[in-house]
């Protein structure tokens, strides 16, 4: 049995047919209402599945779904930080003359950047794909099933499932530009270090040491 069958759904069901067919499954077998607890339980599950367009299609490639909660934001956050640094750190650069949280800032601004400018090709392609998904008709019977439809369906699943991606990467390095708030790095300098303090997803220096006081 598929999840697609606990919502009394075929596999090429829109987006518009889940959502009403978890509506009228939870109003109906909702135990509050005398429903069965079994079965409401699996519609919800199914809807949490075919709902969301990229364990949809997950789902759809390979028949199975992971039941684990996606990480909280901040871990997927520190997770990003700790691969750009592991990155740095591993290289060949002077970590005392490189103002590395600099660095790792406009790393992070660079692919946030990046991904909103993938958001909003997503955005192109999906209103691209339901307009033409929408003028196309059949004048005749051409056999069993009716592929043209589902293959627009398809298309559309993909762009929306990126769409979510791309949205998602703009908050986890939004998130991760955020946590880097704060914090200060120190680096040497010919005649003196400098600290970076970094406030607002920028660095500002500040001299330290004995040429401290000629900057003033």
């Amino acid at each position: 049995m598929t999840l697609y069958d606990d919502l009394g759904l075929a596999a090429a069901a829109s987006d518009v047919a889940i959502k009403a067919a978890h509506r009228e499954g939870v109003k109906r077998h909702h135990p509050d209402a005398g429903g069965d607890r079994d079965r409401f339980d699996r519609i919800q599950r199914a809807f949490d599945v075919l709902g969301d367009p990229d364990r949809r299609r997950r789902y759809d490639e390979t028949g199975s779904f992971d039941q684990t909660p996606p990480p909280k934001l901040e871990q997927e956050a520190l997770g990003v930080l700790q691969a750009i640094l592991t990155e740095l750190i591993g290289g060949p650069l002077d970590l005392t003359r490189l103002d590395l949280m600099g660095t790792v800032l406009a790393i992070l601004a660079a692919r946030r950047e990046a991904a909103v400018r993938r958001s909003l090709e997503a955005d192109t392609a999906i209103a691209r794909i339901a307009d033409v998904r929408a003028r196309l008709s059949r004048s005749a019977s051409g056999g069993e099933g009716d592929p043209l439809p589902a293959l627009f369906d398809h298309q559309l699943r993909e762009a929306q499932a990126l769409k979510l991606r791309v949205q998602r990467a703009v908050q986890v390095h939004g998130a991760a530009m955020t946590l880097i708030r704060g914090y200060a790095y120190r680096i040497d300098g010919d005649q003196a270090s400098i600290t970076f303090e970094y406030s607002a997803g920028s660095a500002a220096p500040r001299i330290d040491g004995p040429a401290a006081d000629e900057q003033t």
